[in-house]
């Protein structure tokens, strides 16, 4: 989203120069920059920066701003930008990457970022503009983006058997009710070398308290015989911005926290830089809070905290249960 900032911003430059030396409008160059701006508008967050997935930057909000100001226009209700897709609800803002693998990009496919007004609570951990470029290569290739890793393997296509053959793109459905906004997604990363298939399904509440995930991994419905033979390990990745504060809390078994697939397990407390409390839940075997790197503001790499859960692929194990089926919720406590 960044990339297609500092572009817009140069294409419209480049209009105004056209304009002054009096040649004629490029042809399409108004209509392309009205659709990339609203895009923008769209995708901004609350802080007035964007979204950090594939080692973009949270961007100058005062640039935006001015961009905004040269091209006047509205914010479009919906926009699907290069995979990204977007709920929001009385101020709490999913995204969700659901875009091809990039060349040269971090592997965040079917990752998400979640935001509460101007609270950055999940967030990938960017790349700014002046990091070194080492760095920003390294740093793409660890969990501060990623939403799954099975076998020690992410969803870019590195390790896979045809490299060239490139990674596969998520398919994703939107779903929406009176009740939450809801998305139900998949993807083939692995199915060809450890024949198993990671299906995400996201639901927002409407009033915006309560984010709830289900990651599931089984093998091809057509293809049963695919599926390994012994366990096998994975990890379910959700990267922190470093103004959260997370520490170990008391589950909370009870009919406002219930899960459908048994009782929590762990229960984190997230503390946002305003002060405001989250609660994240899951009946995930085990669950780590780990170290960290931030890197998409403008104070270079910052140290932050990930939430790692752990699981073990059971192939003699019903998929639609634990450990092969993961339940996890991130709430806000109503007043």
């Amino acid at each position: 989203a960044s990339t297609q900032a500092d572009l817009a911003f140069d294409l419209l430059s480049l209009e105004e120069l056209w304009g002054r030396i009096g040649r004629p409008p490029i042809r399409g160059l108004g209509r392309t920059l009205k659709a990339m701006v609203g895009a923008l508008r769209f995708l901004r967050y609350r802080d007035g920066g964007l979204p950090l997935f594939q080692t973009a930057n949270a961007y100058d909000d005062t640039i935006l701003t001015a961009l905004f100001e040269r091209l006047p226009g509205s914010t479009p209700g919906y926009v699907i930008l290069g995979g990204y897709h977007s709920a929001d609800c009385a101020g709490s803002r999913l995204m969700v990457d659901a875009g091809p693998f990039l060349p040269g990009g971090a592997a965040s496919q079917m990752a998400i970022e979640f935001v509460d007004g101007v609270d950055r609570i999940i967030s990938s951990a960017g790349g700014a503009h002046d990091l070194d470029s080492t760095l920003k290569s390294a740093i793409r290739k660890t969990a501060a983006h990623v939403g799954l890793v099975l076998a020690g393997r992410d969803t870019g296509p590195v390790g896979r058997t045809d490299p060239a053959a490139g990674a596969p793109t998520p398919s994703i459905k939107r779903i929406e009710s009176p009740q939450d906004i809801r998305f139900e997604m998949s993807l083939e990363t692995w199915r060809e070398d450890l024949g198993l298939v990671w299906s995400r399904t996201l639901m927002l509440d409407r009033n915006g308290s309560r984010l709830c995930g289900v990651d599931m991994l089984a093998p091809p419905i057509a293809d049963r015989r695919s599926a390994p033979l012994d366990e096998t390990p994975y990890q379910i990745w959700f990267p922190l911005h470093p103004s959260v504060g997370v520490t170990q809390a008391e589950a909370r078994n009870d009919a406002s926290t219930a899960m459908p697939d048994g009782e929590i397990c762990h229960t984190l407390a997230l503390t946002a830089g305003s002060g405001q409390v989250w609660h994240f839940e899951t009946n995930a075997p085990k669950i780590e809070i780990v170290a960290s790197v931030f890197c998409g503001g403008s104070d270079g790499v910052l140290p932050t905290r990930a939430i790692c859960l752990q699981s073990r692929f059971d192939p003699h194990k019903n998929a639609a249960h634990v450990p092969n089926r993961i339940h996890w919720q991130l709430t806000r406590p109503q007043d």
